[in-house]
Protein backbone atom coordinates (compact mmCIF):
# COMPACT_ATOMS: atom_id res chain seq x y z
CA UNK A 1 0.00 0.00 0.00
CA UNK A 2 2.96 2.29 0.81
CA UNK A 3 4.23 1.82 -2.51
CA UNK A 4 0.77 2.29 -4.72
CA UNK A 5 0.57 5.53 -2.32
CA UNK A 6 4.06 6.93 -3.12
CA UNK A 7 3.31 6.22 -6.97
CA UNK A 8 0.26 8.41 -6.97
CA UNK A 9 2.04 10.78 -4.79
CA UNK A 10 4.10 11.02 -7.74
CA UNK A 11 1.42 11.40 -10.11
CA UNK A 12 0.41 14.14 -7.64
CA UNK A 13 3.65 15.96 -8.03
CA UNK A 14 2.96 15.14 -12.06
CA UNK A 15 -0.03 16.81 -11.69
CA UNK A 16 1.59 20.24 -10.14
CA UNK A 17 4.01 20.46 -12.79
CA UNK A 18 0.98 20.05 -15.37
CA UNK A 19 -0.88 23.08 -13.37
CA UNK A 20 2.33 25.13 -13.47
CA UNK A 21 2.93 24.61 -17.57
CA UNK A 22 -1.12 25.34 -18.14
CA UNK A 23 0.02 28.73 -16.02
CA UNK A 24 2.84 29.15 -18.23
CA UNK A 25 0.92 29.39 -21.17
CA UNK A 26 -2.00 31.56 -19.75
CA UNK A 27 0.26 34.10 -18.01
CA UNK A 28 2.37 34.40 -21.46
CA UNK A 29 -0.71 36.05 -23.52
CA UNK A 30 -1.97 39.47 -23.50
CA UNK A 31 -5.04 40.86 -21.34
CA UNK A 32 -7.58 40.74 -24.30
CA UNK A 33 -8.26 44.87 -23.71
CA UNK A 34 -5.36 46.58 -25.41
CA UNK A 35 -6.73 49.70 -24.63
CA UNK A 36 -6.43 49.71 -20.79
CA UNK A 37 -3.84 46.79 -20.59
CA UNK A 38 -0.96 49.31 -19.20
CA UNK A 39 -2.85 49.86 -16.38
CA UNK A 40 -1.28 48.70 -12.66
CA UNK A 41 -1.28 44.79 -12.56
CA UNK A 42 -3.32 45.02 -9.43
CA UNK A 43 -6.63 46.09 -9.63
CA UNK A 44 -8.10 48.52 -6.50
CA UNK A 45 -9.74 47.05 -3.82
CA UNK A 46 -12.74 48.49 -5.12
CA UNK A 47 -13.06 46.93 -8.64
CA UNK A 48 -11.62 43.39 -6.76
CA UNK A 49 -15.36 41.75 -7.15
CA UNK A 50 -16.78 44.37 -8.79
CA UNK A 51 -18.87 42.87 -11.94
CA UNK A 52 -18.02 46.34 -13.66
CA UNK A 53 -14.47 45.37 -13.68
CA UNK A 54 -12.84 45.86 -17.07
CA UNK A 55 -11.76 42.35 -18.96
CA UNK A 56 -8.23 44.16 -18.88
CA UNK A 57 -7.98 44.60 -15.02
CA UNK A 58 -9.59 41.50 -14.70
CA UNK A 59 -7.15 40.07 -16.99
CA UNK A 60 -4.59 41.77 -15.04
CA UNK A 61 -4.90 39.79 -11.56
CA UNK A 62 -5.27 36.85 -12.81
CA UNK A 63 -1.68 37.17 -14.80
CA UNK A 64 -0.44 38.46 -11.93
CA UNK A 65 -1.79 35.34 -9.54
CA UNK A 66 -0.65 33.06 -12.08
CA UNK A 67 3.22 34.51 -11.76
CA UNK A 68 2.83 33.55 -8.41
CA UNK A 69 1.87 29.76 -9.64
CA UNK A 70 4.33 29.51 -11.95
CA UNK A 71 7.25 30.82 -9.20
CA UNK A 72 5.78 27.27 -7.58
CA UNK A 73 6.95 25.27 -10.18
CA UNK A 74 10.18 24.84 -9.10
CA UNK A 75 9.24 23.39 -5.77
CA UNK A 76 7.43 20.24 -7.76
CA UNK A 77 10.09 18.12 -7.93
CA UNK A 78 10.82 18.52 -4.15
CA UNK A 79 6.88 17.37 -3.88
CA UNK A 80 7.49 14.28 -5.91
CA UNK A 81 9.56 12.53 -3.06
CA UNK A 82 7.99 13.89 -0.02
CA UNK A 83 3.98 13.75 0.52
CA UNK A 84 3.99 16.61 2.96
CA UNK A 85 5.42 18.71 0.32
CA UNK A 86 3.10 17.95 -2.30
CA UNK A 87 0.34 18.88 0.11
CA UNK A 88 1.62 21.93 1.07
CA UNK A 89 2.25 23.13 -2.54
CA UNK A 90 -1.50 22.13 -3.10
CA UNK A 91 -3.11 23.91 -0.63
CA UNK A 92 -0.23 26.90 -1.37
CA UNK A 93 -1.83 26.82 -4.92
CA UNK A 94 -5.49 26.39 -3.70
CA UNK A 95 -5.18 29.32 -1.39
CA UNK A 96 -3.31 31.35 -4.42
CA UNK A 97 -6.52 30.42 -6.85
CA UNK A 98 -8.71 31.40 -3.95
CA UNK A 99 -6.75 35.37 -3.76
CA UNK A 100 -7.25 35.81 -7.54
CA UNK A 101 -10.99 34.66 -8.08
CA UNK A 102 -11.15 37.18 -5.64
CA UNK A 103 -9.84 40.11 -6.81
CA UNK A 104 -12.16 38.98 -10.23
CA UNK A 105 -15.25 40.33 -10.56
CA UNK A 106 -15.46 40.61 -14.41
CA UNK A 107 -18.06 38.03 -15.46
CA UNK A 108 -16.49 36.99 -18.75
CA UNK A 109 -13.10 36.14 -16.63
CA UNK A 110 -14.48 34.91 -13.63
CA UNK A 111 -16.54 31.74 -14.68
CA UNK A 112 -13.22 30.05 -16.10
CA UNK A 113 -11.30 31.44 -13.19
CA UNK A 114 -13.91 30.36 -10.56
CA UNK A 115 -13.59 26.72 -12.55
CA UNK A 116 -9.65 26.90 -12.04
CA UNK A 117 -10.00 27.45 -8.59
CA UNK A 118 -12.59 24.94 -8.31
CA UNK A 119 -10.22 22.20 -9.94
CA UNK A 120 -7.14 23.26 -7.75
CA UNK A 121 -9.24 23.08 -4.53
CA UNK A 122 -10.61 19.46 -5.50
CA UNK A 123 -7.81 18.27 -6.21
CA UNK A 124 -6.35 19.53 -3.02
CA UNK A 125 -9.06 17.91 -0.79
CA UNK A 126 -8.77 14.56 -3.19
CA UNK A 127 -4.46 14.64 -1.93
CA UNK A 128 -5.50 15.31 2.03
CA UNK A 129 -8.39 12.03 1.49
CA UNK A 130 -5.18 10.04 0.03
CA UNK A 131 -2.98 10.90 3.03
CA UNK A 132 -6.11 10.35 5.16
CA UNK A 133 -6.85 7.08 3.98
CA UNK A 134 -4.57 5.58 1.31
CA UNK A 135 -6.63 2.25 0.79
CA UNK A 136 -9.64 4.81 -0.42
CA UNK A 137 -7.76 5.99 -3.02
CA UNK A 138 -9.20 5.95 -6.95
CA UNK A 139 -6.35 6.05 -9.06
CA UNK A 140 -8.74 6.90 -11.78
CA UNK A 141 -9.63 9.75 -10.21
CA UNK A 142 -6.10 11.34 -10.59
CA UNK A 143 -6.09 11.56 -14.26
CA UNK A 144 -9.72 12.75 -14.57
CA UNK A 145 -8.57 15.70 -11.98
CA UNK A 146 -5.79 16.29 -13.67
CA UNK A 147 -7.55 16.68 -16.92
CA UNK A 148 -9.71 19.13 -15.11
CA UNK A 149 -6.86 21.26 -14.13
CA UNK A 150 -5.54 21.51 -17.34
CA UNK A 151 -8.59 22.42 -19.14
CA UNK A 152 -9.94 25.18 -16.60
CA UNK A 153 -6.23 26.88 -17.09
CA UNK A 154 -6.73 26.36 -20.61
CA UNK A 155 -9.79 28.17 -20.87
CA UNK A 156 -8.47 31.22 -18.16
CA UNK A 157 -5.85 31.21 -21.38
CA UNK A 158 -8.06 31.63 -23.93
CA UNK A 159 -10.35 34.14 -22.14
CA UNK A 160 -7.28 36.18 -21.14
CA UNK A 161 -5.44 36.10 -24.25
Amino acid sequence: MKKTFGARLALAAVTIATVTAAVTGCSAGGSGDSTTSSSSPKPSAAAKASADQSKADACAAVKAGLQKLQSMQSEASAAMSDPQKALDLFDQMSDTMTSIKDQVGNPEVKAPVDKASAAIDDYATFLHDAVSNPASIDASKVGEKATAITESFTEVGKVCA
